[in-house]
Protein backbone atom coordinates (compact mmCIF):
# COMPACT_ATOMS: atom_id res chain seq x y z
CA UNK A 1 0.00 0.00 0.00
CA UNK A 2 1.40 3.37 -1.07
CA UNK A 3 1.22 6.28 1.30
CA UNK A 4 0.52 9.78 -0.01
CA UNK A 5 3.49 11.95 -0.85
CA UNK A 6 3.99 15.65 -0.29
CA UNK A 7 3.80 18.49 -2.77
CA UNK A 8 7.26 19.66 -3.72
CA UNK A 9 6.58 21.76 -6.80
CA UNK A 10 4.68 24.88 -7.76
CA UNK A 11 3.88 23.31 -11.14
CA UNK A 12 0.44 22.04 -10.13
CA UNK A 13 -0.66 20.58 -13.46
CA UNK A 14 2.34 18.38 -14.22
CA UNK A 15 3.69 17.39 -10.81
CA UNK A 16 0.98 17.81 -8.22
CA UNK A 17 -0.32 14.27 -8.60
CA UNK A 18 3.02 12.49 -8.68
CA UNK A 19 1.50 9.59 -6.75
CA UNK A 20 -1.90 8.27 -7.76
CA UNK A 21 -3.03 8.16 -4.17
CA UNK A 22 -2.34 11.70 -3.05
CA UNK A 23 -3.02 13.67 0.14
CA UNK A 24 -2.80 17.44 -0.02
CA UNK A 25 -3.15 19.54 3.09
CA UNK A 26 -2.69 22.91 4.73
CA UNK A 27 0.92 22.01 5.52
CA UNK A 28 1.53 22.30 1.75
CA UNK A 29 1.04 26.03 1.21
CA UNK A 30 1.10 25.97 -2.62
CA UNK A 31 -2.14 24.03 -2.86
CA UNK A 32 -3.83 25.61 0.13
CA UNK A 33 -3.23 29.02 -1.41
CA UNK A 34 -4.38 28.18 -4.94
CA UNK A 35 -6.58 25.14 -5.58
CA UNK A 36 -10.33 25.58 -5.10
CA UNK A 37 -13.42 23.43 -5.03
CA UNK A 38 -16.54 24.92 -6.62
CA UNK A 39 -19.91 23.55 -5.47
CA UNK A 40 -23.11 24.16 -7.42
CA UNK A 41 -26.70 23.39 -6.43
CA UNK A 42 -29.51 23.99 -8.94
CA UNK A 43 -33.08 23.65 -7.70
CA UNK A 44 -36.29 23.71 -9.71
CA UNK A 45 -38.05 21.55 -12.27
CA UNK A 46 -34.73 20.26 -13.61
CA UNK A 47 -32.89 16.94 -13.56
CA UNK A 48 -30.81 14.46 -15.54
CA UNK A 49 -32.04 15.52 -19.02
CA UNK A 50 -30.74 19.02 -18.33
CA UNK A 51 -27.41 17.65 -17.08
CA UNK A 52 -27.01 15.65 -20.30
CA UNK A 53 -27.86 18.64 -22.50
CA UNK A 54 -25.48 20.93 -20.63
CA UNK A 55 -22.63 18.44 -20.99
CA UNK A 56 -23.39 17.92 -24.66
CA UNK A 57 -23.39 21.63 -25.44
CA UNK A 58 -20.25 22.29 -23.39
CA UNK A 59 -18.39 19.30 -24.81
CA UNK A 60 -17.63 17.85 -21.39
CA UNK A 61 -17.95 14.31 -22.68
CA UNK A 62 -14.92 14.92 -24.88
CA UNK A 63 -12.64 17.27 -22.96
CA UNK A 64 -12.15 19.27 -19.79
CA UNK A 65 -11.14 22.91 -19.58
CA UNK A 66 -7.55 23.81 -18.86
CA UNK A 67 -7.06 23.97 -15.12
CA UNK A 68 -10.05 21.76 -14.31
CA UNK A 69 -8.73 18.72 -12.45
CA UNK A 70 -11.90 16.80 -11.59
CA UNK A 71 -15.59 17.28 -12.26
CA UNK A 72 -18.56 15.43 -10.74
CA UNK A 73 -22.18 15.92 -11.76
CA UNK A 74 -25.32 14.34 -10.35
CA UNK A 75 -28.27 14.93 -8.08
CA UNK A 76 -28.79 15.51 -4.36
CA UNK A 77 -32.43 14.93 -3.47
CA UNK A 78 -34.30 16.91 -6.16
CA UNK A 79 -31.45 19.29 -7.00
CA UNK A 80 -28.74 19.12 -9.65
CA UNK A 81 -25.31 19.12 -8.01
CA UNK A 82 -21.89 19.79 -9.50
CA UNK A 83 -18.48 19.62 -7.86
CA UNK A 84 -15.35 20.83 -9.63
CA UNK A 85 -11.76 21.05 -8.40
CA UNK A 86 -9.73 23.76 -10.14
CA UNK A 87 -6.09 24.73 -10.02
CA UNK A 88 -7.06 28.21 -8.85
CA UNK A 89 -10.07 30.43 -8.24
CA UNK A 90 -9.51 32.71 -11.24
CA UNK A 91 -9.82 29.76 -13.65
CA UNK A 92 -12.93 28.56 -11.85
CA UNK A 93 -14.59 31.99 -11.93
CA UNK A 94 -13.67 32.56 -15.58
CA UNK A 95 -15.18 29.23 -16.59
CA UNK A 96 -18.42 30.06 -14.76
CA UNK A 97 -18.69 33.40 -16.57
CA UNK A 98 -18.12 31.76 -19.95
CA UNK A 99 -20.60 28.93 -19.43
CA UNK A 100 -23.32 30.66 -17.44
CA UNK A 101 -25.31 31.70 -20.51
CA UNK A 102 -25.47 28.16 -21.93
CA UNK A 103 -26.41 26.72 -18.54
CA UNK A 104 -29.13 29.33 -18.03
CA UNK A 105 -30.60 28.65 -21.49
CA UNK A 106 -30.86 24.92 -20.84
CA UNK A 107 -32.29 25.33 -17.34
CA UNK A 108 -34.86 27.97 -18.21
CA UNK A 109 -36.39 25.88 -20.97
CA UNK A 110 -37.30 23.39 -18.24
CA UNK A 111 -38.02 25.87 -15.44
CA UNK A 112 -38.37 29.64 -15.99
CA UNK A 113 -37.05 30.43 -12.51
CA UNK A 114 -34.40 27.93 -11.37
CA UNK A 115 -32.39 28.66 -8.22
CA UNK A 116 -28.63 28.45 -8.82
CA UNK A 117 -26.29 28.52 -5.81
CA UNK A 118 -22.54 28.55 -6.48
CA UNK A 119 -19.98 28.42 -3.69
CA UNK A 120 -16.23 28.30 -4.04
CA UNK A 121 -13.77 27.45 -1.29
CA UNK A 122 -10.12 26.56 -0.91
CA UNK A 123 -9.05 22.93 -0.81
CA UNK A 124 -7.57 21.87 2.50
CA UNK A 125 -7.05 18.26 1.48
CA UNK A 126 -7.55 16.32 -1.74
CA UNK A 127 -7.01 12.56 -1.89
CA UNK A 128 -7.45 10.43 -5.02
CA UNK A 129 -7.63 6.66 -5.38
CA UNK A 130 -6.01 4.38 -7.92
CA UNK A 131 -9.30 3.54 -9.67
CA UNK A 132 -9.77 7.16 -10.71
CA UNK A 133 -7.89 6.45 -13.95
CA UNK A 134 -11.08 4.76 -15.25
CA UNK A 135 -12.72 8.16 -15.51
CA UNK A 136 -10.38 10.24 -17.64
CA UNK A 137 -12.27 12.94 -19.56
CA UNK A 138 -12.14 11.19 -22.94
CA UNK A 139 -13.82 8.05 -21.57
CA UNK A 140 -16.18 9.55 -19.02
CA UNK A 141 -19.72 8.20 -19.14
CA UNK A 142 -22.66 7.97 -16.76
CA UNK A 143 -22.01 5.26 -14.19
CA UNK A 144 -24.95 4.36 -11.92
CA UNK A 145 -22.70 2.40 -9.54
CA UNK A 146 -20.75 5.48 -8.44
CA UNK A 147 -22.01 7.33 -5.41
CA UNK A 148 -20.92 10.33 -3.40
CA UNK A 149 -21.50 11.68 0.09
CA UNK A 150 -21.33 15.25 1.36
CA UNK A 151 -20.97 15.95 5.09
CA UNK A 152 -21.31 19.52 6.37
CA UNK A 153 -20.05 20.20 9.90
CA UNK A 154 -21.20 23.57 11.29
CA UNK A 155 -18.79 25.50 13.51
CA UNK A 156 -15.96 23.12 12.63
CA UNK A 157 -12.51 23.72 11.17
CA UNK A 158 -9.66 21.83 9.53
CA UNK A 159 -8.00 21.16 12.90
CA UNK A 160 -11.00 19.06 13.91
CA UNK A 161 -10.84 17.23 10.58
CA UNK A 162 -7.15 16.41 11.06
CA UNK A 163 -7.94 14.90 14.47
CA UNK A 164 -10.65 12.74 12.90
CA UNK A 165 -8.46 11.29 10.15
CA UNK A 166 -5.59 10.72 12.58
CA UNK A 167 -7.91 8.71 14.81
CA UNK A 168 -8.93 6.36 11.98
CA UNK A 169 -5.49 6.27 10.30
CA UNK A 170 -6.65 7.79 7.05
CA UNK A 171 -5.34 7.86 4.38
CA UNK A 172 -2.75 5.41 5.75
CA UNK A 173 -5.37 2.65 5.80
CA UNK A 174 -6.82 3.49 2.42
CA UNK A 175 -10.36 2.16 1.83
CA UNK A 176 -11.14 0.12 -1.26
CA UNK A 177 -13.28 1.95 -3.80
CA UNK A 178 -12.56 5.54 -2.72
CA UNK A 179 -12.07 7.67 -5.83
CA UNK A 180 -12.00 11.24 -4.52
CA UNK A 181 -11.93 12.77 -1.03
CA UNK A 182 -12.01 16.57 -0.84
CA UNK A 183 -12.19 18.81 2.21
CA UNK A 184 -12.58 22.55 2.50
CA UNK A 185 -13.98 25.36 4.61
CA UNK A 186 -17.23 27.00 3.45
CA UNK A 187 -17.56 30.02 5.75
CA UNK A 188 -18.13 28.45 9.22
CA UNK A 189 -18.93 25.01 7.79
CA UNK A 190 -16.40 22.25 7.16
CA UNK A 191 -17.44 20.33 4.03
CA UNK A 192 -16.24 16.78 3.37
CA UNK A 193 -17.02 15.34 -0.07
CA UNK A 194 -16.20 11.75 -1.05
CA UNK A 195 -16.86 9.92 -4.33
CA UNK A 196 -16.89 6.13 -4.38
CA UNK A 197 -16.77 3.37 -7.00
CA UNK A 198 -19.59 1.41 -5.36
CA UNK A 199 -22.26 2.28 -2.79
CA UNK A 200 -21.47 -0.71 -0.57
CA UNK A 201 -17.85 0.36 -0.18
CA UNK A 202 -18.90 3.86 0.86
CA UNK A 203 -21.42 2.60 3.42
CA UNK A 204 -18.85 0.33 5.08
CA UNK A 205 -16.37 3.19 5.37
CA UNK A 206 -18.98 5.60 6.71
CA UNK A 207 -20.45 3.18 9.23
CA UNK A 208 -17.27 1.43 10.38
CA UNK A 209 -14.65 4.19 10.31
CA UNK A 210 -15.62 7.76 9.47
CA UNK A 211 -18.79 8.28 11.49
CA UNK A 212 -17.49 6.65 14.74
CA UNK A 213 -14.29 8.73 14.60
CA UNK A 214 -16.16 11.90 13.66
CA UNK A 215 -18.76 11.57 16.41
CA UNK A 216 -16.07 10.76 18.98
CA UNK A 217 -13.93 13.80 18.15
CA UNK A 218 -16.89 16.19 17.94
CA UNK A 219 -18.27 15.08 21.31
CA UNK A 220 -14.88 15.56 22.96
CA UNK A 221 -15.38 19.24 22.22
CA UNK A 222 -18.62 19.21 24.17
CA UNK A 223 -20.92 19.72 21.18
CA UNK A 224 -23.44 17.28 19.76
CA UNK A 225 -24.45 18.43 16.27
CA UNK A 226 -26.55 16.30 13.97
CA UNK A 227 -24.16 14.67 11.49
CA UNK A 228 -26.05 13.54 8.41
CA UNK A 229 -24.20 12.44 5.28
CA UNK A 230 -26.10 13.59 2.19
CA UNK A 231 -26.02 11.19 -0.75
CA UNK A 232 -24.87 12.48 -4.13
CA UNK A 233 -26.11 10.27 -6.96
CA UNK A 234 -23.24 10.46 -9.42
CA UNK A 235 -24.30 10.79 -13.04
CA UNK A 236 -21.00 11.91 -14.51
CA UNK A 237 -17.38 11.81 -13.36
CA UNK A 238 -14.36 12.98 -15.31
CA UNK A 239 -10.75 13.76 -14.43
CA UNK A 240 -7.92 15.53 -16.18
CA UNK A 241 -5.20 13.35 -17.67
CA UNK A 242 -2.64 14.87 -15.28
CA UNK A 243 -4.66 13.45 -12.40
CA UNK A 244 -5.76 10.14 -13.96
CA UNK A 245 -2.27 9.20 -15.11
CA UNK A 246 -0.37 10.27 -11.99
Amino acid sequence: MHRPGRVESRNVQTRLFRNRRRALGDHEPDLARHAVLADYRIEGDVGLPQIDEIYERLGYRKRLDDGLLVHVGGTIDDAIAYMSVWQNDSLSAASWRQKRQVIDEVLKRADPDPVVDRRSHSVHRLIVGADLSEFRAGLAVSDPECVGYVIDLPNADVKLYERVIARMDFPGQFPAGLLIHAVGQVEDVLRITSIWRHAGQSRRFLEDRLMPALVSVVRERGVFPEIRPVELKVHYLAVADALADA
